[in-house]
């Protein structure tokens, strides 16, 4: 039997799983690099490089450790579990689109359907909260019925 939010919620893991890969290069590359310039250059040339890509080196390490929250956060639901209120986890379906309650991410794209991924603690998501089939949402001037909760 398909269970459209265990595949969703799988396509969105190895979305993020391929983040932290990127990333993970990325920080690689960037050590790499900042090394090779310690062994090429000299004086204020030589500083100012290395500072640089150490700056880089510490972007590229808070965006992998956001992305292991996000992963982190995704593990916790279990997509099996069928909701009768909207919760985290939960994949509701509305006259204007289908929402996933999960982490922070904005429109995805997948099978062709277009979702929205967002977190609990979002405006909209606080809006849903506990709401259950046939109730209506209204936020920024629309008004979203449920029509399913997964």
């Amino acid at each position: 039997m398909y269970n459209e939010k265990l595949e969703l919620l799988n396509n969105i893991r190895e979305y993020q799983l391929n983040r932290i890969s990127v990333s993970e290069k990325a920080i690689s590359e960037a050590i790499e690099s900042r090394d090779n310039e310690s062994k090429s250059s000299m004086g204020d040339k030589y500083e100012t490089g290395r500072a640089m890509i150490q700056i880089e080196i510490d972007n590229q390490q808070k965006q992998l450790n956001n992305i292991k929250e996000l992963l982190s956060e995704l593990d916790k639901i279990d997509a099996t579990k069928t909701n009768t209120k909207v919760n985290f986890g939960s994949l509701i379906t509305t006259n204007f689109g289908k929402f996933f309650i999960s982490i922070g991410h904005g429109k995805y794209e997948f099978n062709s359907e277009l979702y929205y991924v967002i977190s609990l603690k979002s405006p909209i998501g606080q809006a849903f909260l506990n709401k259950k089939v046939g109730d209506d949402v209204k936020f920024i001037n629309i008004k979203y019925q449920i029509d399913k909760i997964e």
